[in-house]
């Protein structure tokens, strides 16, 4: 009986053990596949260099970008309008070509598009706020913010037909910020118009919407005047 037992056990130890087995082929693919392996690795090590690289960069570019608007913005702070430009459009022009996809980039173009305005450069001041409102479309506040202050510089530039439509998308936008503000131009350029009905409709639509606003008392008096 024993020897029985003797020699089945003698043939299963025979049988190769298959925990052995899959060990042993998986250091058999991992030689046969060893330069493979060895790129992929270098290549993932490769990827994750590129991307905190990268990562590095953006934020240093951020950085860089955010000190040139400060210092450029403090220098302006202490000069007349007119002055100011003439200080300050070299360094914020080179903040916009160097460091367009920034925060402080982005930001620097509304900023750069008002030192135009207050300096009565107002083609210059046009171009900045067209090209800066798609940076900011996301942005409901910033978007009325740039839209009235486009509003504003097309007056000055003498085409209300243009300011009309943009204090109009103001009304469309998503955030009532400055929407009182849209509506007295509004008011404003239809009374120049000529169009009282309309103007008095602008001038009443802040008197319901916004009675807290500003703009109110002069919307009041203007709508008293345009019904006298």
């Amino acid at each position: 009986m024993s020897e029985k037992i003797s020699n089945a056990r003698k043939k299963e130890l025979e049988q190769p053990d298959p925990i052995l087995e899959a060990l042993y082929k998986g250091v058999a693919l991992a030689r046969a596949y060893q330069k493979q392996l060895i790129w992929t690795s270098c290549a993932i090590f490769a990827v994750i260099i590129i991307v905190s690289g990268t990562i590095y960069s953006i934020n240093a570019s951020d950085e860089k970008a955010s000190v040139l608007l400060s210092q450029a913005l403090e220098t302006y702070s202490t000069m007349a309008p007119a002055e100011g430009y003439e200080a300050v459009h070299k360094d914020l022009n080179k903040l916009m070509e160097e460091y367009p996809n920034t925060g402080a980039g982005k930001m620097g173009r509304v900023r750069f598009a008002e030192i135009c305005y207050d300096a009565g450069k107002f083609d210059k001041a046009l171009t900045l706020y067209q090209g800066v409102l798609a940076d900011f479309s996301h942005d409901p506040i910033m978007e009325n913010l740039i839209q009235v202050a486009l509003g504003h510089t097309c007056q000055m530039l003498e085409n209300d037909d243009r300011a009309t439509e943009i204090f109009k998308a103001v009304l469309q936008g998503k955030s009532a910020f400055l929407k009182d503000e849209a509506l007295f131009n509004l008011g404003l350029l239809a009374e120049k118009a000529g169009k009282d009905d309309q103007s008095s409709g602008y001038f009443n639509q802040i008197l319901s919407d916004h009675p807290q606003s500003i703009y109110a008392t002069v919307a009041r008096s203007r709508v008293g005047k345009n019904n006298s």
